[in-house]
């Protein structure tokens, strides 16, 4: 269930985090005990893993699927002995794992608190909370809040993305001077823009000098604001012969802008962060 088979002939001290930490999980589980105590037991995994520790976990204190109703019986009675705890900071997993939720509060090197246990969901709204109801004590000044964009505001902050971007644009036009008009053009980037004409304060006449031209394709910021990466390939080679390779598209992202990457471990978001990291330089 681990996914722990391909590691059959290799040395703990070779593995990843996240297998390592697997291994860890497996190696616990197995053991037959009254008490077993996990300590942040899906940091080091992706979702799917975090979900496939969570069932076996899970699996220490539920009866599962027997071969006769005597041994059902046993090892029911054996679990009913059985307590699990677990120390988690991701509150998804937190709630899909437990029966029961005790909140630890204090200060560094001064006292600690475990509040009396609670359910699941009644534990999770009192840690968010800051505030434990049962005891009249609230251990955090604020809330933990999360905020969930609507299409509405998804929509207005393009809307204020593109006003920011025009302003921009018109202001880079205006350092052009006088009446002068920049021009520019794909592939190696065009020259100087001619000079223009224009008026003083005073009426007369005066020359301004043009805009300089745009730059090509080649310029990782092709628009105020948006930056653009190409298509991009990685290979990677293991000492013992396999490989990976990872494609990219063609992309952008806009400034003030905060994109998560989503994925299973290993496939490819830390090499396409290297890459990125490497193409736009500091």
């Amino acid at each position: 269930m681990l996914q722990l088979d391909h590691l059959l002939d290799h040395e703990i001290q070779n593995l990843s985090g996240g297998e390592l930490q697997r291994f860890a999980i497996a190696r616990t589980a197995l053991v037959d005990a009254d008490v077993y105590m996990f300590d942040e037991a899906s940091s080091f995994l992706d979702v799917k893993q975090r979900l496939r520790a969570t069932d076996v976990i899970r699996e220490l204190v539920e009866v599962g699927q027997t071969d006769s109703a005597e041994e059902a019986e046993a090892l029911a009675a054996k679990i009913a002995k059985r307590y699990v705890i677990v120390v988690e900071h991701d509150l998804a997993i937190l709630d899909n794992m437990s029966d029961f939720v005790c909140c630890l509060y204090g200060e560094p090197g001064a006292y600690g608190v475990v509040t009396k246990r609670a359910s699941v969901r009644n534990g999770i709204n009192h840690y968010l909370a800051g505030y434990i109801p049962a005891e009249n004590m609230r251990f955090r000044a604020h809330a933990i809040t999360f905020r969930v964009q609507s299409g509405v505001d998804a929509e207005n902050t393009a809307a204020a993305a593109a006003v920011r971007e025009d302003q921009a644009n018109k202001a880079v036009a205006l350092e052009g001077g006088g009446g002068g008009a920049g021009s520019g053009g794909s592939g190696g980037g065009g020259g100087k823009g001619k000079k223009g004409k224009g008026k003083d304060k005073d009426g007369d006449e005066k020359e301004g000098k043009g805009g300089k031209g745009g730059k090509g394709d080649k310029d990782k910021k092709a628009e105020v604001g948006v930056w653009q990466y190409p298509a991009m390939t990685k290979t990677h080679t293991t000492e013992d012969g396999t490989s990976f390779t990872l494609h990219v598209e063609p992309g952008s992202f806009r400034q003030n802008e905060i994109i998560g990457l989503m994925g299973e471990n290993g496939c490819g978001k830390t090499t396409f962060m290297t890459m990125l990291a490497r193409y736009m330089g500091p």
